[in-house]
């Protein structure tokens, strides 16, 4: 369990909202819904973050296209494609 002191400490600290990121770039949602985010320590909204909806998805779906395509993924070894999934998948 967490100490007052500590609890403090983490509600003030700043969270910036997170945002998609699609073909490289960070970006809010096509049309512009965020969700709250809320916190387990207090119940409290913390930071929001980019609401995906179609427009986004397609968007991400016809980036992904483009670096396949392009060799930007698919002329990757195998090694360096595991390598860039396990960095996201520890985010």
């Amino acid at each position: 369990m967490l100490d007052p002191a500590r609890i403090e400490e983490l509600r003030a600290a700043p969270v910036a909202p997170a945002l998609h990121v699609i073909d490289g770039e960070r970006r809010p949602s096509a049309d512009g819904a965020m969700l709250e985010v809320i916190s387990p320590l207090d119940g409290q909204p913390f930071t929001t973050l980019a609401r995906g909806g179609a427009a986004d998805a397609e968007a991400a779906v016809a980036a992904a296209r483009r670096a396949f395509d392009d060799g930007r993924w698919s002329g990757l070894a195998p090694s360096a494609r595991k390598a860039v999934l396990l960095k996201w998948a520890a985010l």
